[in-house]
């Protein structure tokens, strides 16, 4: 894999990796679902799939990170989750909604792709780091996987992230804030609205481990103020659903009035920023 792509997320993502620290920190497990979510199937979400490290006993199926199916061969998940893995380490699991069991499909890995790393741009004296672009990857499977794919969103479909448009949130990591519950054994989903860019540098500055921004270009974030789903650790590489289309990767968690998860305001990579070079892994 890209070394020079590794360095970049282990600068970029630091925030989210202490976040991981911390969760680990205060007894959760390591692999963490939608907190505040409810129950999906993927009967209903037959293209929402998830990473499992091979031989790992220590969660449920191995699982790690989620994913989402755009092809028969062909995963999009962050780069965050992958960036220290080589393919045969871990596998892609589709249509099993619950970790605790053996039901559906297992592939292994053939090639990643990473989208290129960009720098963050520069902050102003006395704030907090931007975390740069990049934060996603494209799996290849050595086989087809017989499940109904999600179609990404079109380059020029920046509108559909508009402030107060709803997006469907999916993923099995932490669960419960009360303790950092996780991974939920079965698939969680939310649904929540879209925020503009200063809510969630607003949230994403009152990280309880780290302050950070995010670089607007590359990011959009979700969340309701008043208290809701939210994404959480091990959700990572999961789908933001808008229109029926992938429109966003889960990346950082941007906490919100001290808590970790909980009401908390979930950061996605922007697919539109990408639709063309995933198009061209796809072969179109």
């Amino acid at each position: 894999m890209n070394h020079r792509f590794r360095a970049r997320a282990f600068v970029v993502l630091l925030v989210p990796a202490l976040a991981v620290v911390m969760l680990l920190s205060l007894g959760a497990v390591q692999a963490q679902a939608i907190v505040g979510g409810k129950d999906a199937t993927t009967r209903h979400y037959p293209w929402m799939v998830f990473l499992g490290r091979v031989g790992d006993t220590t969660t449920p199926s191995g699982h790690f990170c989620g994913g989402t199916l755009v092809a028969p061969t062909m995963v999009v998940t962050a780069a965050h989750c992958v960036d220290d893995l080589e393919p045969e380490q871990f596998q892609v699991i589709g249509g099993r909604t619950d970790l605790r069991g053996e039901e559906g499909i297992v592939r292994g890995v053939v090639r990643v792709w990473n989208a290129p790393p960009v720098p963050p741009p520069a902050a102003e004296p006395g704030d907090p780091a931007f975390l740069g672009g990049g934060d996603l990857s494209v799996l290849t499977l050595d086989r087809p996987m017989p499940y109904r794919t999600l179609r990404i969103i079109d380059p020029d479909d920046g509108w559909r992230y508009a402030p107060g448009r709803h997006a469907t949130i999916l993923g099995w990591g932490i669960y419960e804030e009360d303790g950092l519950l996780g991974p939920s054994p079965v698939l969680q989903k939310g649904r929540i609205p879209m925020r503009g860019h200063a809510a969630c540098n607003e949230a994403a500055r009152a990280h309880p481990v780290m302050p950070f921004q995010l670089d607007p270009r590359f990011y959009v974030c979700g969340g309701r103020p008043d208290g809701g789903p939210a994404a959480c650790g091990g959700d990572s590489g999961g789908p933001l659903v808008i229109d029926g289309r992938l429109a966003g990767v889960f990346g950082p968690i941007l906490s919100r009035g001290g808590t970790v998860c909980e009401d908390a305001y979930s950061g996605y990579t922007k697919v539109d920023v990408y639709a063309d070079l995933i198009g061209a892994e796809l072969g179109r």
